[in-house]
């Protein structure tokens, strides 16, 4: 079961370094200025993720092994 939640980047250390291992993981830069973060947990671990600054969307991305799991569609619904 897959649970959806908002990643506070800036209080919570161990969110924080579950996000960046993610997108480096997909090769995505960490360094990105973000107004909001999401993401999608299988039990404790980080699976997928997306932000947003202002009104663009940033930093998707979704485990490799999870990439046929349609979670990009439920964080930008989120």
């Amino acid at each position: 079961m897959y649970r959806i939640k908002r990643l506070w980047l800036e209080k919570d250390p161990k969110a924080y370094k579950d996000w960046s291992l993610l997108l480096r993981e997909t090769k995505i830069d960490v360094n990105e200025k973000l107004d909001y973060s999401a993401g999608i947990y299988q039990g404790d671990r980080l699976i997928a993720t997306g932000s947003y600054q202002r009104n663009i969307l940033k930093c998707l991305s979704v485990a490799e092994e999870f990439q046929s799991e349609n979670l990009l569609t439920q964080l930008v619904i989120h």
